[in-house]
Parts: C-alpha cells; structure tokens; sequence
C-alpha cells in the first residue's frame, strides 16, 4: 500500500512539474508576442510622429505667382526707351489728326458718332503716357500691355463707327450746316477711316514689342530663381 502511494504521489509531482514548465513557456510566448505588438506599436507611434518630409520625398515644383508677374519691373534701356517715345509721338499724332478730321466733318456736313473726338483725345493721353514712361528708369511694364488692350479694343470701336457714318451718313444741306460739301465731308470721314486703321496696326506691333520685352524678363527673372 504504501508502495502505491508513493508511485502515485511521485506520478502527481511530474504532472504538476509538467503543467508549470508549460504554463512558463506559455508566459514567455505571450511576453514576446506582446512586446512585438507594443514594438510595432511605438514604431507606427513613431512613425506618425515624424515630420512629413522624412516620411517621404517629394519633387519640388516651382510655385507660378502672378502678382510676380504684374508686379516686375522692366529696365527701360535705350532702344526700349526710343521705342516708347517715338511710339507716343505717333500715338498723339494720330489722335490730333483724329480730333482735326472730326472737327472738319462736323463743320462740314452731319456726324452722329463723335468718334474722332474722344478717341483723338485718348490718343494724345496715350502717347504723353507713353513718352513720360520711356524717360523712367523701370517699369511695370504688363500695365502697359494692358493699356494697349483697352487702346486696341477703343480702336476697333471707333473703326466700327466711323464705317457705319461713312456708309449711312445724311446729306448735308444749308440748314444743317453752316459750311455744305457733301464730297469734302466724305474724303474728311475716308481719312479718319484710314487714321483709325493706322492706329489699329500701331497698337498691335506696340503689343507685340512690349509682349517680348515682357517674356525675356521674365526668362531672365526665372534664371536667377533658379540659379
């Protein structure tokens, strides 16, 4: 009997001895799987920590800003400069034939339009702009690209309407009009036709001057940038 007791009591040891190596090899698994987890864990914790550009690399693209274009200063060099004022002396040119030929119209025969007037006086305004601009050392100069587009779309109107008078005009008589030459009145609105084109083309290629003088600066101004 007491041989029976002891076998079974020594049976019991080795089951308890092989229930506590399990449970620690369980308890040593389970720490390592959550160290692992709590390592990962700190890893994306550190990972969300970190500053955008070390997360990753991106390609820096040059920001277009327009007030950079508006804004930028063109050296007015000589050749610019003879360009601006000969051009403003043909500007204020025109626009004193346009006011003269108008004038002469009116005198001479019934005009509904008016057109040489204010257009004429627009013309003077823009060639002293012009000519005061070409004596500055700098200057903005797409505000004057942006002129000559209200002066071009100002030509094409006044071009319009002296067409529509020359074409539908009334026939002057003695009580319309102090001095009555029907043929005179219109060569007098044909001229003012052909000053209305002359300033139509004058103000494109001064467009197209300014639009180059504008782009090489701004190729300049890029160059610098990036250098």
């Amino acid at each position: 009997m007491t041989t029976i007791v002891v076998e079974w009591h020594a049976k019991s040891m080795r089951v308890m001895n092989s229930y506590k190596t399990y449970k620690c090899i369980n308890d040593i698994n389970l720490q390592q799987t959550l160290d692992g987890t709590a390592h990962t864990t700190s890893n994306k914790s550190d990972f969300d920590r970190t500053p955008l550009y070390q997360q990753q690399s991106a390609a820096i693209t040059p920001v277009n800003r327009p007030f950079w274009n508006n804004n930028l200063r063109v050296p007015i060099t000589t050749n610019l400069r003879n360009f601006l004022i000969i051009s403003g002396f043909f500007y204020a040119l025109w626009g004193t034939i346009a006011f003269s030929l108008q004038t002469a119209i009116v005198v001479n025969s019934y005009s509904t339009y008016y057109n040489g007037f204010w257009t004429g006086i627009f013309f003077i305004v823009a060639g002293i702009l012009m000519t005061i601009i070409g004596f500055q050392s700098s200057y903005p100069i797409l505000r004057l690209l942006r002129f000559y587009i209200v002066n071009l779309t100002l030509c094409a109107f006044a071009f319009s309407f002296s067409m529509i008078n020359y074409a539908i005009s009334t026939r002057c008589t003695s009580r319309t009009s102090r001095y009555c030459d029907d043929n005179l009145a219109s060569n007098l609105k044909f001229m003012l036709m052909i000053t209305f084109n002359i300033g139509l083309i004058h103000t494109v290629v001064n467009m197209i001057v300014i639009s180059k003088e504008h782009k090489k600066m701004l190729t300049q101004f890029s160059s610098n940038i990036l250098i």
